[in-house]
């Protein structure tokens, strides 16, 4: 057993981790070996065994602070409590054990009286936690205590302090017993041994009561707790008999012996009894408990104690015939004597809230007394800086508001208005400032529901009370609710200068409330204000998903108007919804017209317009489930339509609008397109093929058009030109079918014909973008198939343009293929080398511009010297001595240029001597003969021919004398 105490002691001491099964196993022990008989221990055992139990009685009250500072959770908490218990019995029981070694345990006096008290304790803690059993087996050993004999006091009583010490001994043990007593009653009623609990309570010794004013204190409160346990019973007969008990020991002793918990103690004894006489319920029992009440405020001085009004005040209440004027006594009472705290106000804002029950009339009154007269003056003491105070103040301005607008007072509405007027007006002069945004958004919602109630529309009386300057600066969402209702007022009436007043002074975030915005679009209307309503349809159909009432009435409203603009936004409105309901095709097609007839006025804004216009058909291409609904005539013809009017539409705007609009629009057309039957007809598919050709030319040249104004952002830029090889992809392919389906004979009619030179040309177009397009992303991979599309080309086609390009290409893949030396590339670079030699050929035909020509004579003869293709070179070299001899003949409108005629026979000259220096002879030889032949031409009276002549000979010498 000592043992299992210091292994217990040890762990409460170290604080370590309280084994699970330690309380089972003390109980355990307190059950089998405790407690122990006198003669089980031994004399030398005594002190260990006492000092062990002081120990871990002091571990378990240590374990308790622990406990009750928080920490742990509250099943945790729960345990140990009941652990403690075990524990203090444990300990209880050893310094027992201690005691009862001496061989006279009865006459040590000190020993007794020490152990009886830790025995009370235990017994006591024991009950408190429930744990009958343990309290139980703790007060069988203090029996032994309470049947001790006591040594009786002499007769005559001489002045020796041996004495003295005795009898205060006696007077202890005499305390300690009745208080054993009681707590034997209180563990009879627990147990509902309700015969026990008379037993022991006739043993308590009422003398010893009146002379301690702690015992009576203990007893009161004992007598208390049986007095509660029988009214939770609902024994109401008991309750009282048990609470008058509890009082009869307070009043045994002295006021003066008593603590300061005295009145704390009595007031609650009071209301026990007098809760259990009003549960009875009959006259006489609230009879008495108004007597009790009385009683314990005038004899006992609780009078000015807030809970002891209270109770009054609950006793009042309760009966059959309220006396109003003592209730309004005991109210007031309460307002001018409680020191406010936040929980005084709330006891007294719910004693009001009582009150209203019985009178509403009388919690007006005491309502206004508790602004008027504690409130007010709280507030202006700290001068409106206490934002308690001033929460308190609203609190109880809703408060009032609330009483008279949603009570039956009977009153009318003017007075309802007087009333609240009377205290707001009091309120700002005594203090100010205006109520809060919370309080003023209560207050006012108060007062409107009342004036909906009236069922009658606002009076002027009313938005004057909405409008008072308590609610200057706050809340703003009723200055919208008044605001709405003033202009709907307006609005019936036509006063256009008092609605819009009232909707400009609305907040901004009420003003921008569907209903808000609802009446201004009408107002808009009324005044012919397009700006106003169509910034309020942006609103109204902003919120249209929660409710779509006001974007129909919207709707609605603009029919009635010459405003087609406004018409066709709230067309627009709907479409955006998809609200359910509306018939999306017919909505579509009818905003649709509306916005094509705007493109019609001239001073529409173009770009503004095609804004709304072009995402009109793009929302229809994305919806052509919803247009194919119906027959499938019906279908055609929708589909015709759409199709037919966006072709027309990209047409009409192509030179004005946008270039991302007419993308986006064109699109949309070869959506709808796309979506055509093939068995319409000939004559319908190759009208369809012809839209497809001309929408995906016009998008490619969109695409390249933004590529080059985006060059200086290369994501941008490469974005547009991916998206123009899609297009050119797409055109090549429908091209290819146009062409199956389209046979040009050879006495073709005119239309016919110049029909197929146009397709042509855009298709060429095509095959050029194709191959700027190549360059600018570097997809060299494609650059071969490109090349070979455009040398089987055949038709009429502007060759000059291509020239240039395929100069740069050609540039750019000769570097390329010099630094991968693959064949591929190098088979690349001679197919672009015979296209450029084939645009150059081409457009001397058509043109014969002859700058033009000398210039890419001038860069093909470079690039191809560059590249050490001397074969190519000189063939340039010998096909532009041809072309000078053209012009020096005058067979061509304007010579060839001077300068590029002197360069290039300078070039090819000193190319000859290169090749002489490389001793190849007959490879110089026709260099040197190209380069003559191409100076002959010259308009400088034969000087450069001469030149290189004399050049040519003093190279020859030098060679020989080598």
């Amino acid at each position: 057993m000592a043992d299992s105490g210091d292994r217990v002691y040890a762990i409460l001491h170290e604080r370590a981790a309280i084994p699970a099964d330690l309380q089972a196993e003390l109980g355990n022990i307190i059950r089998r070996s405790l407690p122990l008989s006198s003669s089980a221990p031994t004399k030398t055992q005594r002190s260990s065994l006492d000092r062990l139990g002081t120990k871990l009685w002091n571990a378990a009250t240590d374990l308790l602070r622990r406990q009750e500072s928080g920490l742990g959770t509250r099943q945790q908490s729960r345990r140990n409590t009941r652990l403690v218990g075990v524990i203090r019995v444990f300990g209880y029981l050893l310094i027992d054990a201690a005691h009862h070694v001496s061989t006279k345990p009865s006459n040590d006096k000190d020993a007794l009286i020490r152990t009886f008290k830790i025995a009370l304790k235990a017994g006591r803690f024991c009950l408190d936690i429930g744990e009958l059993d343990l309290a139980m087996k703790v007060l069988e050993r203090c029996s032994e205590y309470a049947e001790t004999p006591q040594t009786r006091a002499p007769i005559v009583q001489l002045t020796d302090p041996t004495y003295e010490d005795h009898s205060e001994r006696a007077r202890m043990l005499g305390l300690l017993v009745t208080e054993y007593h009681l707590l034997r009653m209180v563990h009879a009623w627990k147990t509902d041994r309700s015969d026990l609990a008379e037993h022991f309570y006739a043993k308590v010794n009422t003398s010893e009561l009146a002379a301690s004013g702690d015992l009576s204190e203990k007893a009161a409160d004992l007598l208390h707790e049986a007095a509660r346990s029988c009214l939770a019973g609902k024994s109401w007969i008991a309750s009282l008999k048990w609470c008058e008990r509890a009082l009869a020991a307070l009043n045994s002793c002295d006021l003066e012996a008593l603590s300061q918990d005295e009145p704390e103690l009595r007031l609650s004894i009071s209301a026990t009894a007098v809760e259990a006489h009003l549960a009875i319920g009959d006259p006489s029992a609230c009879s008495h408990a108004l007597q009790i009440v009385d009683n314990m405020m005038d004899a006992h001085t609780l009078g000015p104690r807030i809970a002891a009004m209270l109770l009054k005040l609950q006793v009042l209440t309760a009966a059959s015939d309220v006396d109003l004027h003592e209730v309004e006594k005991v109210v007031r009472q309460i307002i001018s004597s409680a020191v406010l705290t936040d929980k005084t106000f709330k006891t007294i804002m719910q004693v009001v809230h009582r009150l209203k029950r019985i009178s509403v009339r009388s919690s007006l009154a005491s309502m206004w007394d508790l602004i008027d007269r504690r409130l007010l003056s709280a507030c202006q003491e700290h001068e409106g800086s206490d934002e308690t105070a001033l929460s308190r103040l609203e609190t109880a301005v809703v408060t009032f508001t609330m009483f008279s607008t949603t009570a039956d007072t009977q009153s009318s509405s003017q007075d309802t208005i007087a009333g609240i007027t009377d205290l707001l007006d009091m309120i700002h002069k005594a203090h100010g400032r205006s109520l809060s945004s919370k309080a003023a958004h209560a207050t006012q919602t108060l007062i409107w529901k009342r004036a909906g109630a009236e069922e009658e529309t606002a009076t002027d009386a009313w938005f004057v009370l909405l409008r008072h300057p308590l609610f200057d600066s706050v809340g703003q969402l009723n200055k919208g609710r008044i605001g709405r209702k003033a202009l709907s007022a307006a609005l019936g009436r036509k006063d256009v200068f008092a609605a819009r007043a009232a909707y400009y002074a609305m907040p901004d975030a009420t003003k921008n409330e569907s209903s808000s915005r609802y009446l201004a679009y009408r107002l808009a209307l009324l005044d012919e204000d397009q700006d106003l309503a169509l910034e309020s349809l942006a609103w109204i159909t902003r919120h249209a998903a929660k409710d779509s009432s006001y974007l129909y009435a919207c709707v609605l409203e603009a029919q009635d108007t010459n405003m087609r603009r406004i018409a066709v936004a709230a067309l627009q409105a709907l479409i955006t919804q998809q609200l359910p309901g509306v018939h999306l095709p017919t909505l579509l097609r009818c905003t649709a017209r509306f916005l094509i007839c705007e493109l019609d006025v001239e001073e529409n804004d173009i770009d503004k317009t095609s804004a709304e216009v072009v995402p009109l058909f793009e929302r229809a291409a994305k919806n052509t489930a919803l247009l194919r609904q119906g027959t499938d005539a019906q279908w055609r013809a929708e589909i015709q339509w759409w199709s037919k009017t966006a072709y027309n539409l990209a047409l009409r705007l192509c030179n004005d609008v946008g270039l991302e609009w007419l993308m986006r629009l064109l699109s949309a057309c070869t959506h709808f397109l796309d979506c055509y039957e093939d068995e319409d007809g000939p004559m319908h598919q190759d009208t369809t093929r012809q839209r497809r050709l001309i929408c995906y030319f016009l998008l490619a040249n969109t695409d390249i058009v933004l590529a080059r104004s985006n060059a200086d952002n290369a994501d941008i830029c490469r974005h547009w030109y991916i998206q123009a090889r899609v297009h050119i992809e797409a055109f090549a392919h429908h091209y290819g079918v146009w062409r199956k389906t389209t046979m040009v004979p050879d006495h073709a009619p005119p239309a016919q014909q110049e029909l197929f030179d146009k397709m042509s040309a855009r298709a060429f177009e095509m095959l050029k973008f194709d191959l700027e397009c190549i360059l600018r992303l570097e997809i060299w991979s494609a650059l071969d198939p490109a090349v070979k599309k455009l040398l089987e080309f055949n038709g009429s086609a502007r060759w000059d343009s291509l020239a240039d390009l395929m100069l740069i290409i050609h540039q750019h893949a000769s570097t390329t293929a010099n630094t991968s030396n693959d064949d591929q590339d190098t088979l690349s670079t001679a197919l672009i080398r015979e296209l450029l030699q084939k645009s150059i050929n081409e457009t001397w035909k058509r043109s014969k511009s002859m700058p033009q020509m000398a210039r890419w004579l001038r860069l093909t003869f470079s690039i191809h010297l560059e590249d050490g293709d001397e074969e190519f070179a000189l063939k340039i070299v010998q096909q532009t001595a041809t072309v000078a001899r053209s012009g020096y003949e005058g067979k061509t409108t304007e010579p060839y240029p001077e300068d590029e005629l002197a360069w290039l026979a300078g070039s090819a000259f000193n190319k000859a001597i290169d090749i002489l220096v490389s001793e190849r002879v007959e490879k110089a030889q026709e260099w040197i003969e190209g380069a003559l032949e191409v100076a002959r031409y010259a308009s400088d009276n034969g000087a450069l021919h001469a030149s290189l002549t004399e050049k040519k000979e003093m190279a020859r010498e030098r060679l020989a004398n080598r």
